[in-house]
């Protein structure tokens, strides 16, 4: 037996430009961290996201207003020598209280959606017990290393230097970010067109460049609460690593 608000939820695509301003609205207030820079990405970067259809966002509708939304992304994945069609579901957010009917409504949805066009696996970033009675799973460790500056504090070493990033380092980035996951099972294959998309956050990355200006290592980090927070680093070779630690301690 069904959930009692179930029956009156209509699941669907955005129909017009309203209604994907409003989705976007409802997805970027389930963002604590900065929901205006995710507004501005959604209405501005989204829309032309590396494989983006209007109807990747969707929406769950209960009397004509919207209750929930939830947007798919269309990614490549890495299996061995396999590459596999990935649909990632991002942002979910529920109006109100609307709560667990709303979520597996969507979730459900979705799934339907993915399975309709040939997706191979669903991938999100939440571990709920709705997500699991849907048949998610937990796949990837979620972990840190924390360091005290002091300690990784060292001169950054003859000849290289940091610099921040530019669109023209879009290449390199893009070839350090593939070969550091060339080894990695279940690693999203990421494209130059994927850095260009986000390159709002991206411009805030260091690059760090040997004798010849060669970029040979990036690092994206932001100031934290009591922190500097590093979400990702690419790194050519041992050396580079040293280098990435020297950057990240002077931020």
């Amino acid at each position: 037996m069904g959930h009692p608000n179930a029956e009156a939820l209509a699941v669907r695509a955005v129909r017009d430009d309203e209604e994907l301003r409003l989705a976007n609205n409802l997805m970027a207030q389930g963002d604590r961290r900065d929901a205006l820079q995710l507004r501005r990405w959604l209405d501005e970067a989204g829309s032309v996201y590396p494989g983006d259809e209007r109807e990747h966002t969707r929406l769950a509708v209960r009397e004509g207003r919207i209750a929930g939304a939830v947007r798919l992304f269309s990614e490549t994945m890495r299996l061995g020598e396999a590459r596999l069609r990935v649909g990632g579901l991002g942002y979910l957010a529920v109006a109100g209280r609307s709560g667990d009917a709303v979520t597996a409504a969507l979730l459900a949805n979705s799934l339907q959606y993915l399975r309709a066009h040939d997706y191979h696996l669903a991938l999100t970033f939440s571990a709920s017990p709705t997500h699991r009675r849907h048949g998610f799973s937990v796949a990837f460790p979620d972990y840190s290393i924390v360091m005290e500056a002091v300690d990784a504090a060292c001169l950054l070493p003859e000849p290289y230097r940091v610099r921040a990033a530019k669109p023209g380092d879009i290449p390199a980035l893009q070839r350090l970010h593939a070969a550091n996951d060339a080894g990695v099972a279940c690693s999203l294959l990421r494209t130059q067109a994927h850095f260009r998309n986000r390159w709002p956050a991206w411009q805030d990355a260091a690059v760090l460049t040997d004798a010849q200006g060669r970029a040979t290592a990036y690092c994206l980090g932001r100031p934290g609460r009591d922190a500097w927070e590093v979400d990702e680093v690419g790194v050519e070779d041992e050396a580079s690593c040293r280098c990435v630690l020297a950057a990240s301690a002077q931020a």
